[in-house]
């Protein structure tokens, strides 16, 4: 019964020293779907906000409109798409282009981003 109890308490520990470190360095869990830039830039796109996340290399191997949770700090507004650095990803299931809101994908469209899916 001891050890079981030692057990709970040490993961309830390194739960909270975690989610405190995730906290401390404002990294923070977001839902989004991702979309390949016609350059091969990642984006994933967040509350109908584009973000181009790195490291590419965190994105291999995913397609358009899956759904993923990312652990992101950095994010910069100032630009459009915004820009973010990814530490951790998971993703979520599948999905397809029309979950992303049209208008986010025309404004990704007129500024080069991607291209028409004609």
């Amino acid at each position: 019964m001891k050890r079981k109890t030692l057990i709970i308490v040490s993961v309830v520990i390194c739960v909270l020293v975690g989610a405190a470190t995730l906290g401390i360095l404002h990294i923070t869990p977001h839902t989004g779907i991702y979309l390949s830039a016609t350059d091969g830039d990642p984006l994933i796109v967040v509350n109908s906000t584009p973000f181009v996340v790195s490291p590419k290399s965190h994105f291999d191997g995913l397609q358009d409109g899956d759904k993923l949770l990312v652990f992101f700090r950095g994010a910069t507004a100032t630009s459009c798409p915004a820009e973010a650095r990814v530490y951790i990803h998971f993703k979520l299931g599948k999905g397809d282009l029309s979950d992303i809101p049209e208008s986010v994908r025309n404004e990704l469209e007129q500024l080069g981003w991607i291209s028409s899916p004609d």
